[in-house]
């Protein structure tokens, strides 16, 4: 299961994005397979 949640990015430094809004430290998130998910979850065709 996963929650939507929009997140603020501040910059990116190599393969990390920092935030300035979105789940606290430590949260797993979505960086691959996005348009997978938001097909699963609006049914919609990819």
């Amino acid at each position: 299961m996963y929650v939507r949640q929009s997140v603020s990015i501040e910059r990116i430094a190599g393969e990390a994005a920092l935030l300035k809004e979105g789940p606290p430290i430590g949260t797993v998130v979505v960086t691959l397979g996005a348009e997978e998910l938001f097909g699963e979850e609006f049914d919609t065709a990819h």
